[in-house]
């Protein structure tokens, strides 16, 4: 395939005399252009997310698909980073070694927690890799990714499903036995205080007993979301048996704990069941001691907890053994 330019040529007076035509072989030009469109079509048509950034991580192409996920038109896209979709959920850690992998010329792979355009947010399966030209320098970066959301969001709630107490919406004892052996491994690492409030409800069994498992389980729901209102976000309530649920309160000393536990007492003292009447319970409280597993620490709390029983209920003790 031929292309012509052909131009008018003019005399010193301005008349037209003659034409000059050049002839251009611009076979590879159209061929090369044929391939470029077909390559386009090729990545629109993917189901699968793909991105293709310049140097700069500027973006300069992204396919149908990746617009269908993110909400972004093409227009919207080019020119910006890939940056535009970060949910601030990712930590730094992620993206340095991101670039210090493509850096050195090398894919990565991982799951990247992204934001939509309407603000909701999507897990993708990514694929980056550098592009280098014919002298092997580094002139773009591809990213081939797969919305895996609904496959995160199933495992999420499998895991939550197993580490939930069903009836009252803690943390139940299975899952509270891995809170609590890292909140020791984070105190005894970082040198900070660690403390634990064993609490139960008091005359549990009468209630059962004179009421009903119905109106045992609504009091028991009804206690933990009042545990779980008044705690710290950070801390862990966990429903440790029965009627008697476990606090962990990290980074958190001993009078801390005790004006915590007083506030509890007292919020749950407030609260009136509509058949039972007022509703109580005994707190006991003990610190981790940096040469104590952290089994000690709750027969300690634990301890303490019957002391407040058998000082007459509706108390918190503390248990102060160094």
């Amino acid at each position: 395939m031929v292309r012509w330019n052909i131009s008018p040529v003019h005399d010193d007076e301005g008349l037209l005399t003659h034409f000059v035509s050049v002839q251009q072989d611009i076979s590879d030009y159209v061929e090369s252009e044929r391939q470029g469109r077909l390559f386009a079509r090729a990545l629109h048509a993917s189901h699968d997310p793909i991105l293709i950034t310049d140097q700069e991580d500027k973006i300069v192409f992204a396919n149908k698909a990746f617009s269908d996920v993110t909400g972004y038109c093409y227009e919207d896209l080019i020119g910006k980073t890939p940056a535009i979709l970060r949910s601030g959920q990712q930590d730094d850690a992620s993206y340095e070694k991101l670039h210090a992998s493509l850096k050195n010329g090398e894919p990565f792979r991982a799951v990247f927690t992204n934001r939509r355009r309407d603000g909701s947010i999507y897990y993708a399966e990514q694929s980056i890799s550098p592009i280098p030209d014919s002298q092997g320098k580094i002139t773009n970066y591809v990213s081939v990714s797969k919305d895996i959301t609904e496959l995160v969001l199933r495992e999420q709630a499998l895991r939550e499903a197993a580490s939930i107490d069903k009836l009252t919406g803690v943390s139940n004892r299975l899952h509270g036995d891995t809170v609590l052996k890292k909140a020791r491994t984070e105190a005894i690492e970082k040198n900070q205080a660690l403390s634990l409030i064993v609490a139960d409800i008091d005359f549990f069994k009468q209630i059962n007993d004179r009421f009903g498992h119905l109106t045992g389980d609504r009091v028991l729901r009804d206690v933990a979301q009042t545990l779980r209102k008044s705690v710290r976000t950070g801390d862990t309530v966990i429903r440790w048996g029965g009627e008697e649920f476990l606090i962990v309160l990290g980074n958190c000393g001993l009078e801390q704990a005790i004006a915590l536990a007083e506030r509890i007492r007292a919020s749950v003292e407030r609260q009136t069941d509509h058949e039972v009447g007022q509703v109580t319970l005994s707190l006991g409280i003990a610190s981790l001691r940096t040469d104590e597993a952290i089994e000690g620490t709750i027969e300690r709390a634990d301890k303490s907890l019957y002391e407040a029983k058998r000082g007459g209920r509706n108390r918190v003790s503390v248990s102060r053994e160094l």
